[in-house]
């Protein structure tokens, strides 16, 4: 599979895949857009797949609680995106779109995830072969139209569901009412606090834990905050195979492989300035692992960051030799808050 080269634009965020079943799940993502500082973020798309030669078709819900071969089918042409209000809720890649006793996998949009905050479009499915373009695979995304400023905390809650394309067609229908969207308001008095303990590694320096030590006497050497609170990062600790380091960083690319990005177009080409320059940060080869979600803290640099009872991250004892940046902010430029003596 071909990667979409990154820039410099994320979503940070934490997925919460819950089993209801052995052949759905529940994915509730809740994440802060990251983009430019004053830009709003109308093209949000989550969740967003891709299949390369398994389930080569795609079936999409009708109103009616039936479905319909989804037509035609390749990426970015003119028919490949329907709006969720359209459909039944769900749409499913499948491995004949003729057969209901085919394998497929589902995806619960929902019908009405504009309820809730500001939005530009309506929500809506793309679903097509991508393979006449810079991708090599059959693109299934969503894309909701929130307009939300950069590190603005969401919730969007979808459903995945796996079987015969008869399976999930009825158990898509069942879910569908319980997809949600909804911007959120977290703030630093509404948002519980999470305490970190010194965490000692092996052969190397120590990291920061929401695992209290077995020792009676162990105090926290700060606390961050439970939920993405406006404004905030991620904490993260990260373990790099090669060297077997752990390291406590808000970039959670920081020390994946990489590459430089080759442009699949020539100067001159109105497409080549877009893709030039760009990086492939690839995180699934498994060069690092994340070992553990500490919590979120602000920047010192955001307006919200003024509680009395902050302080720098750099002044936890020891904890910035296991610091890395990456392309994130330095310890000296995150707060936490104080630990209670």
């Amino acid at each position: 599979m071909v990667e979409s080269p990154r820039r410099r634009r994320r979503s940070s965020a934490r997925s919460y895949p819950g089993a209801l079943g052995e052949d759905r799940v529940r994915r509730t993502r809740f994440s802060r857009l990251r983009k430019h500082e004053d830009d709003r973020a109308e093209n949000t798309g989550s969740p967003s797949g891709a299949d390369r030669r398994g389930l080569p078709r795609a079936r999409r819900a009708t109103p009616d609680g039936g479905y319909r071969f989804f037509d035609p089918f390749h990426y970015g042409y003119q028919g490949c995106r329907i709006h969720f209000e359209k459909t039944g809720g769900w749409a499913a890649a499948v491995q004949n779109a003729d057969n209901p006793a085919a394998y497929a996998v589902g995806v619960v949009l929902g019908r009405t995830l504009d309820r809730k905050g500001e939005h530009v479009g309506k929500p809506r499915y793309d679903c097509g072969d991508s393979r006449h373009g810079t991708r090599d695979y059959t693109v299934q995304a969503t894309v909701i139209h929130i307009k939300d400023k950069p590190f603005t905390p969401h919730l969007l809650r979808m459903y995945f569901v796996i079987g015969t394309l008869q399976a999930v067609s009825k158990k898509a229908n069942q879910l569908a009412a319980f997809a949600d969207y909804e911007p959120l308001d977290l703030n630093e008095k509404n948002t519980p606090l999470v305490s970190l303990y010194a965490k000692p590694v092996r052969g190397g320096k120590p990291v920061l834990t929401k695992r209290r030590p077995g020792s009676a006497d162990a105090r926290p050497v700060c606390s961050v905050y439970a939920y993405p609170v406006k404004g905030s990062l991620p904490l993260l600790v990260i373990r790099d195979h090669p060297s077997g380091r752990q390291f406590v960083t808000t970039d959670p690319y920081a020390a994946c492989e990489r590459e430089p990005f080759k442009n699949p177009f020539q100067p001159g080409d109105a497409a080549y300035e877009k893709y030039q320059n760009r990086t492939v940060y690839h995180a699934y080869r498994r060069k690092t692992d994340w070992v553990e979600l500490l919590g979120f803290v602000l920047p010192t640099d955001r307006e919200s960051a003024k509680d009395a009872r902050a302080e720098r991250l750099v002044s936890i004892g020891g904890i910035t030799k296991s610091f890395e940046a990456g392309e994130g902010k330095n310890a000296d430029a995150l707060l936490v808050i104080r630990a209670r003596q």
